[in-house]
């Protein structure tokens, strides 16, 4: 008996822990993610989120940014048209910076000087556009 309760409960565990790291997972999957949630205006690498057989569009934002939100949304659309399009944003601003943050550390990694800011990747990772060609091209793909 000792043995079938101990046994259940390991089961339900390994239950709990693939559903658990399943449903992480599940953004991932997303046509769009959000790249540093929880870490906003730290450095990051963001060739760890291009991902091979999709475009990829980096989205460098801040949530005080107006066209940001207008732009977010058309990545949305772009990304639900066609699932071959990967969108990750990556917040610029630090935790309790008010204002758009171009002093973060990851501004300055990437020499951000205006937002929104694209870097769009082709299927093979290549970077194909960035700033303000990457963001005709977004619109592009809306069409």
């Amino acid at each position: 008996m000792n043995y079938n309760l101990r046994f259940t409960k390991a089961l339900a565990s390994f239950i709990i822990l693939v559903l658990f790291v399943g449903l992480a997972a599940l953004p991932v999957q997303a046509g769009v993610v959000e790249g540093n949630k929880g870490k906003g205006g730290q450095p990051i690498d963001v060739q760890q989120f291009v991902k091979p057989g999709k475009i990829t569009i980096i989205d460098f934002y801040s949530k005080y940014c107006p066209p940001c939100e207008k732009i977010g949304e058309l990545l949305k659309s772009v990304a639900q048209k066609n699932p071959k399009v990967h969108v990750v944003k990556i917040d610029i601003n630090r935790p309790g910076v008010e204002g758009i943050d171009f002093n973060s550390p990851l501004s300055k990694q990437y020499n951000l000087s205006f937002v929104p800011f694209l870097k769009i990747f082709d299927e093979q990772g290549k970077l194909k556009a960035e700033g303000q060609e990457a963001i005709g091209m977004a619109i592009e793909m809306n069409k």
